[in-house]
């Protein structure tokens, strides 16, 4: 572009010198007066125009585009020249004027072509800033930002250029003409030249509020993209960290997830396994501990009814019966379901529950309810203080029988004494029975069997023995026809299960 405007330049200079050959020649010709005050007209009109054209650069971009500018200067000299066309000086003048006015409009169009490029070229500028506020590579905007200045300084020297040229044309033109006008175009040429530098100024302004633009958002743009990596950087390490926590405490770590989603994938599958696993394990431990349940009670309850046989002292045989006894019990329960019991009797309607109460189970022979059995009745209990009366009485019997010597076929053996021992068991447990009566009973029996020996000591064996035992036998049926037998071994069955459920 810039070769194309030298050789244009140059060819106007030696059209320009042909032109001004000619005007010499013709100079006698007209009044160098009028042609002075011509000439002061078209440095104004041409000031006017370089004014308005620099005020209203858009507009011009589209009349030269347009091909529009050339006509409005031509319009605007016809206009003017009307006055001067009557005679040949002001015809010649003309020329001369369009010649003048013919190079003028070439720097102008020129100047007018260095703006748009530069108008052009500084709305790049802005559609690479605007390109560049979202972008996140400083070095990039940097790259764009020099190349920028390097247009603009181009723009700028073109520029300068072309003013330089102008005014080598207008000194030219001056140097040709009479020295006395040279005061007024130097005026004219200072007062272009101060409002050329004010627009210099005016543009150079912009160029700088467009640099501290420039760099504000780059200083942005830095900004948020440090702040951006920060925060995804310490969102991966939160995440990372998470994992490998999870994975440490729950498992050993074989798998290294790569991405965010694999990491918090991996996360939740280890806790999810994990939990299914514990559940897993749980529920084992509370089968077997439900199986072992009942196996840890009978061994404690056998325990303890060990240590109640030597404490008591309690014979052989019965030791061995009520051992069978809870043998009998711990297998009758463990195979007894009362879930799957429950569960049945939900599904059963109303009528046939009464049904079943009346007809499907005895219930307890005691007490009457159907909800146990006579084994677990709450109703049975032995306590400790009546164990000691039996145990009391059971001695003070032996020991009363010993006082007296009897014959071997009236002597009670270990099986009669067992059943004593039952029956007064079954008084023990008679409801209509208190206790203080039976240690009253018991108390009474033994001050008469104490007085009954010292008397008969000094009496014949044979009468002191079937008194004795007469007298003994009287009395007892006497005792036993006060107390309401039970079955004996419903008694001794209530012994029993009372004993469990104490023990």
């Amino acid at each position: 572009m810039n070769e194309n405007s030298e050789l244009n330049y140059t060819n106007d200079k030696n059209q320009f010198k042909t032109n001004l050959e000619n005007r010499q020649k013709q100079k006698n010709l007209f009044n160098y007066q009028d042609h002075k005050d011509l000439q002061s007209k078209m440095q104004m009109f041409h000031l006017q125009d370089q004014s308005v054209i620099l005020e209203q650069l858009d507009e011009s971009q589209k009349n030269i585009l347009e091909g529009q500018n050339t006509d409005f200067f031509q319009d605007s000299l016809f206009t003017k020249q009307q006055n001067f066309n009557e005679n040949e000086v002001q015809q010649n003048d003309d020329i001369i004027e369009n010649d003048n006015i013919g190079l003028i409009q070439i720097n102008d169009s020129q100047n007018i072509i260095n703006t748009t490029q530069m108008r052009q070229q500084l709305n790049q500028i802005n559609e690479n800033q605007q390109q560049c506020r979202g972008s996140k590579n400083i070095e990039e905007l940097q790259g764009k930002s020099q190349e920028d200045d390097h247009i603009n300084n181009s723009v700028q020297q073109d520029s300068k250029q072309s003013q330089q040229n102008s005014k080598q044309l207008i000194q030219e033109i001056n140097q040709s003409e009479d020295p006395s006008s040279i005061s007024n175009e130097q005026n004219d040429e200072q007062n272009f030249d101060d409002k050329q530098q004010q627009q210099n100024d005016t543009k150079t302004q912009r160029k700088l509020k467009q640099k501290a633009r420039i760099n504000y958002i780059q200083s942005l743009n830095s900004r948020s993209a440090i702040n951006n990596s920060s925060c995804q950087h310490n969102s991966e390490m939160n995440k990372t960290s998470v994992y490998w926590s999870v994975g440490c405490m729950v498992s050993v770590l074989l798998y290294l997830p790569q991405t965010n989603i694999e990491i918090v994938f991996a996360t939740f599958a280890n806790l999810f396994t994990t939990g299914v696993f514990g559940y897993a394990l749980n529920t084992i431990g509370m089968i077997l501990q439900e199986v072992n349940k009942k196996k840890k009670q009978y061994n404690s309850q056998r325990q303890r009814v060990n240590r109640f046989f030597v404490q008591r002292k309690i014979p052989q045989q019965l030791r061995q019966r009520i051992t069978l006894y809870l043998d009998f019990v711990y297998e009758q329960s463990k195979n007894n379901n009362h879930e799957e019991e429950e569960q049945i009797l939900k599904t059963v309607s109303k009528q046939l529950k009464k049904d079943k109460s009346k007809k499907w189970s005895k219930g307890c022979e005691l007490c009457g309810d159907i909800n146990h059995f006579f084994g677990i009745c709450p109703q049975i209990h032995l306590i400790i203080d009546i164990k000691q009366m039996v145990y009391d009485y059971v001695n003070m019997d032996t020991q009363l029988r010993s006082a007296y010597i009897r014959n071997s076929p009236k002597t009670q053996n270990a099986i009669s004494l067992y059943e004593i021992i039952q029956e007064i068991v079954e008084d023990i447990f008679d409801e209509q029975i208190s206790e203080q009566e039976l240690v009253d009973k018991a108390n009474q029996w033994a001050d008469f069997y104490e007085i009954q020996a010292r008397q008969f000591e000094a009496q014949n064996y044979n009468q002191t023995m079937e008194e004795l035992n007469k007298k003994k036998a009287k009395y007892e049926q006497n005792i036993l026809q006060q107390i309401t037998y039970q079955n004996i071994n419903l008694i001794f069955n209530t012994i029993l299960g009372k004993n469990q459920n104490k023990i």
